[in-house]
């Protein structure tokens, strides 16, 4: 079979109604048919869009890397639980019709290839070099089959593949190579599901892309970003939350980078319209989009001192966030809280009374409430019944309740690292509160309501001396 008959195969899509001849393909590469062979090889690829901290790592090890991680180190992932699989099956359901049984065959073939034409390069370096070498030449053919009107979700197949093998070597001073293609792609088209991988392919490139590049074009980008959001309330979009967050928080990051930004596009205004995505478009949506907003864009460009100036703005959204039944919203809140606090803990006397109270509302639902009466299948025997129910747990659904019960040893831990940094750096205030709390003098008069939760404080202050004994 020749590459003529292949690429007609693919982009008419009769690909699996066909059988390819890879061995004879193998055995007579070309060098100036290797940027060809590789869209060839992208296309037949299968395609996953990691929607978890779990699955970006495992794509991750996949990937012809540099020295920037496909996730940021300093977030520690989620503990994995049926919900997140779930989440991750959902994504993958999307691009099950776009996968075919060919991968393998033709990951082979391009091996075969590497080893004859690059028979002289270390057998680790072969597919960096080819990439160095033809993804020119693969990125103009792309180009070219998108002016014949070729499927764009091939081609698109073809460009998330040829980046995700990429590093950032690979990609230096090719990047304004690589996005006018993805943008032509994504432009006018209104599938959900190219828009989704088209999503993580900008996040690529923005993962590889130096600074310099990527404020070459920033204003293309940031007019794109505004433009082509995705909308949270539909399924798959709410999914594209992911790498559209991603996208735009490397995005900020790096058109941002020591204070350097256009003239045309003002910093403020870009913060601006990222927090109006994701604490009103997200969080008005349902629950998962706002999660997935917090997770992988809000958190990454808290580990900078970027969002500092937003104090105010940020702690205010994400104390209210911390008093949710969702036990994903509230850990990452509480994530976000430590991040931004221990960059400003000359703040945090302001600010004290607010966390400690949220601390305590936390401890009580999540920690040491009795479950949901009523509810199907909950063997009370499995839990350290406190005699007390909390008013947001007794309105949890069971799936909320169980996901609340495998987190409790994340949330305790998180709750730990909140007081000792209340206890670090507001040690004389948070002694003293402790005090209150313990003796009750912080309360008002005697009542029955105060009288049946002061048992459940007595265990908070318990709790609070000796995480801060750790200090």
């Amino acid at each position: 079979m020749a590459l003529q008959d292949l690429e007609s195969a693919i982009f008419d899509g009769h690909l699996s109604h066909l059988h390819v001849d890879w061995p004879t393909l193998g055995s007579n590469p070309q060098k100036k048919l290797l940027g060809r062979f590789l869209v060839l090889v992208g296309a037949a690829s299968k395609v996953q869009v990691p929607v978890t901290s779990h699955g970006a790592r495992r794509l991750h090890d996949m990937a012809v890397r540099g020295r920037s991680p496909r996730v940021p180190r300093w977030i520690a992932a989620l503990k994995s639980s049926a919900r997140l699989e779930r989440r991750q099956w959902r994504a993958d359901e999307v691009f099950g019709q776009w996968n075919h049984s060919e991968d393998a065959k033709a990951e082979k073939c391009l091996e075969e290839w590497l080893q004859v034409l690059y028979a002289d390069t270390d057998a680790k370096e072969m597919r960096r070099q080819a990439l160095c070498d033809a993804l020119p030449g693969a990125i103009q053919d792309i180009k070219a089959k998108l002016v014949e009107g070729k499927p764009k979700q091939v081609l698109l197949k073809s460009l998330h593949w040829l980046i995700l093998q990429s590093d950032y070597l690979v990609l230096k001073d090719r990047f304004g190579l690589c996005l006018p293609v993805l943008l032509q792609i994504l432009d006018s088209s209104t599938d959900s599901s190219l828009r989704f991988l088209g999503w993580d392919v900008l996040n690529l490139l923005l993962d590889r892309a130096i600074a310099t590049e990527v404020q070459n074009f920033s204003v293309c980008l940031a007019d794109f970003f505004q433009t082509h959001s995705p909308y949270p309330q539909e399924d798959i979009c709410g999914l594209s939350v992911v790498p559209f967050s991603q996208s735009f928080a490397q995005f900020l990051t790096k058109a941002f980078a020591d204070g350097k930004s256009d003239a045309c596009v003002s910093r403020e205004k870009q913060l601006e319209f990222f927090f109006t995505f994701g604490f009103f478009h997200c969080k008005s949506a349902k629950s998962e989009p706002f999660t997935l907003f917090m997770e992988f864009g809000l958190l990454p460009l808290l580990e900078t001192s970027m969002l500092a100036p937003n104090l105010q703005e940020l702690s205010q959204q994400l104390l209210q966030s911390c008093e949710g039944p969702q036990i994903l919203e509230v850990l990452l809140s509480w994530r976000a809280i430590v991040l931004l606090f221990n960059q400003l803990p000359q703040r945090l006397g302001r600010y004290f009374q607010d966390i400690l109270l949220r601390v305590i509302f936390s401890y009580l639902t999540f920690l040491i409430s009795d479950p949901p009466e009523g509810l199907a299948d909950v063997d009370v025997t499995d839990y350290d019944l406190a005699g007390f129910r909390s008013p947001v747990a007794a309105c949890m659904t069971q799936a909320e309740w169980e996901e609340a019960i495998s987190r409790r040893a994340e949330l305790e831990a998180l709750l730990g690292e909140v007081l000792k940094m209340l206890a670090q750096h507001q040690a004389g205030l948070f002694n003293k509160t402790l005090m209150q709390l313990q003796s009750g003098s912080s309360f008002p008069a005697k009542n029955l309501a105060v009288e049946a939760l002061s048992p459940q404080l007595q265990r908070f202050v318990r709790f609070a001396r000796e995480v801060a004994e750790t200090v």
